[in-house]
């Protein structure tokens, strides 16, 4: 995520549907710090699952504003 604020920290979390269908979430991700979030391994899932389910990637604004999506990547 570019262009963040070095004290912003946004939940991240893998959803079943792509971006933009607000699908549940299947797994927290944790928290982008400076517009990072490193290696993140999701036990119970395999890619061709992920495919199939079309998951994607979302950030959230804040733990605050959850539902508030300010990044998102289709998987």
């Amino acid at each position: 995520v570019a262009n963040e604020s070095p004290t912003v920290l946004e939940p991240s979390h893998l959803r079943k549907g792509n971006c933009g269908s607000n699908g549940p979430v299947l797994s927290d991700l944790g928290m982008v710090t400076r517009g990072i979030l490193g290696t993140t391994t999701v036990p119970g899932f395999t890619i061709a699952q992920l495919h199939a389910m079309h998951a994607s990637i979302a950030i959230s604004k804040s733990d605050k504003a959850l539902g508030v999506i300010v990044s998102c990547g289709n998987i």
